[in-house]
């Protein structure tokens, strides 16, 4: 039986969409006091926010930003506009598995989603992080990649990093973002200790053919370099033969091209 939060003021109105449901319910209240004492019930947690006040709706999105990002909880958020919008707006996109309007679809279709999902976690998909601000490439890279990994996009925000580098066993590094130098030597220092782990692979993506020639003349050091001139479906398939061995193994003369 799957286990979930339902965080609401309307307990009533939403529990007649459970009817039916093979579903183990944990209710609070919508605030922070009251997603503090069940926390810790599910990973899975559905906020629905209608009327709150629009002060304490930033301080409990503030609040579920720090938590996604500790504890890994995944978020369904449902409500009006304003309400959603003012969630989203303080809560990382990856973490935000599917929001609703109420004036657009029922609560009971977010419930459908549910199932979804657990046929999604059931498949064992490598990480891939991809750290970059190239969103035209990146997409592109998605079509292919979706299949064989669970892939998680950050801009080189600090507050996520940490997580997502723990989480992949890949990453995809773009070279052209500039960033404090506090913010690179910590970030060097935990790829640093991820690259300690077997099947951790590390690369980058240039800014300029010139540059990822260099960072390929010195491959054993570095890693592979790709650029954002190439064609996305040729970084794709690098990308999965050389680190999804299950799906398709053996393809080391194929991958020289990019050393």
């Amino acid at each position: 039986m799957k286990q979930i939060i339902i965080a609401t003021n309307d307990r009533e109105r939403i529990e007649r969409q459970l009817s039916g449901r093979d579903l183990h319910v944990t209710w609070c209240p919508m605030t922070i006091e009251g997603i503090q004492e069940v926390r810790d019930r599910s990973n899975l947690m559905f906020l629905v926010a209608k009327d709150e006040d629009e002060d304490e709706l930033k301080r409990i999105g503030l609040y579920l930003r720090d938590l996604c990002i500790e504890y890994e909880k995944i978020l369904y958020i449902y409500g009006n506009r304003r309400s959603v919008d003012i969630l989203r707006a303080r809560i990382p996109a990856l973490y935000v598995r599917k929001s609703g309007y109420t004036i657009k679809e029922p609560f009971s279709l977010l419930l459908d989603d549910v199932a979804a999902m657990e046929q999604d976690e059931s498949v064992d998909l490598p990480g891939l992080l991809i750290l970059d601000d190239k969103t035209e490439f990146i997409e592109r890279l998605r079509l292919y990649l979706e299949p064989y990994f669970r892939i998680y996009v950050s801009h080189y925000d600090p507050q996520e990093l940490g997580i997502l580098v723990l989480r992949s066993n890949v990453v995809l590094m773009g070279t052209d973002r500039l960033m404090t130098v506090i913010q690179f030597m910590e970030l060097s220092r935990m790829i640093g200790r991820r690259r300690e782990v077997p099947d951790f692979h590390l690369y980058f993506l240039a800014k300029t053919q010139e540059e990822r020639a260099m960072f390929n003349s010195e491959a054993a050091r570095y890693g592979i370099a790709f650029s954002a001139d190439m064609d996305a479906s040729r970084v794709a398939d690098y990308l999965i033969r050389a680190n999804v061995h299950t799906i398709i193994p053996d393809h080391e003369d194929e991958l020289k091209d990019f050393s």
